[in-house]
């Protein structure tokens, strides 16, 4: 298989994507790119900014009062958030992503998210959104975390959180003929997610969707695989892996402006301190038979 170059993977986390908006600011000062980016959960929702070129779009962040009454308006009769009119409307108060920009781009960016039915983890196409709410259909899709979302349809699809099946999608990407990539982490690299805490009123709420009960019984595991993966890759000097060392957000929906911003500039200048590294990882060339 050809080498298809270097990929870029965006671990989500909620607000700690705020680390993973100060290293895409820091890439788009230096410009670099990548041919493709995945972007799980949250990290989509970042990701998209970077892909539409918007520096320091992220950081226009809502208040803590803002973002709650955004977060109520959003809840069901269940206290079950809408993922779509919650990001829709976080989006809204940023200056408007330039979906120009972003539908023209050349470089291909990836969004996972489970199949409600089936379980299984598929990769919608963001370079195929017909329009800004057909892109933020996509991204509400990577986001929505059964334990407070709803599902979010698509083409008559149900759709959850790619957290329920895969944090860190690094064999699509190895799949796909990317035998190397930069990886924007959220947590420090010796974080291992638990299992699921499958409560009660999780599988009422799930009861039609069994199948993403057993994924989310066992994705940890796969999260651990992948990180081994993920390792090897780095240990061969086929992987940049960039993460805080400072973890300052204390959980995913901790929108407190100086935590983020402290998070943002940790992010910046972790990716400044890696630069080297990803330079000479987008300079490595070779062929790649498996």
């Amino acid at each position: 298989m050809r080498d298809m170059g270097v990929s870029l993977i965006l671990e989500g986390g909620g607000a700690r994507c705020a680390f993973t908006a100060g290293v895409l600011d820091y890439f788009l000062e230096k410009k670099l790119t990548f041919p493709l980016t995945i972007g799980v959960s949250a990290g989509a929702f970042v990701g998209i900014n970077y892909i539409s070129k918007q520096y320091k779009r992220i950081l226009s962040v809502v208040l803590n009062k803002s973002y709650m009454d955004l977060r109520k308006d959003s809840e069901t009769t269940d206290n079950v958030l809408n993922m779509f009119d919650f990001l829709t409307g976080l989006d809204s108060m940023l200056t408007e992503l330039d979906f120009d920009e972003f539908s023209t781009s050349k470089f291909k960016f990836l969004i996972p998210a489970t199949d409600a039915n089936s379980g299984d983890l598929i990769f919608l196409n963001a370079n195929k959104s017909e329009n800004r709410s057909s892109l933020f259909k996509m991204v509400s899709a990577s986001c929505a975390n059964p334990i407070f979302s709803k599902p979010v349809t698509i083409d008559h699809f149900n759709y959850f959180s790619s957290g329920c099946s895969d944090r860190l999608p690094i064999i699509e990407s190895l799949r796909l003929g990317y035998k190397r990539s930069v990886v924007v982490m959220t947590r420090k690299p010796d974080f291992l997610h638990k299992p699921y805490d499958i409560t009660d009123d999780l599988k009422d709420r799930l009861k039609n969707y069994p199948n993403v009960l057993d994924v989310m019984r066992t994705n940890h595991r796969k999260y651990t695989d992948s990180k081994t993966i993920l390792d090897f890759m780095a240990y061969n000097d086929d992987a940049v892996i960039i993460y805080p060392k400072n973890e300052v957000i204390q959980n995913s929906f901790d929108l407190n402006y100086s935590r983020i911003l402290i998070q943002y500039n940790e992010g910046y200048k972790c990716a400044k301190e890696t630069y080297i590294n990803i330079k000479n990882l987008l300079n490595k060339k070779e062929d790649w038979y498996g």
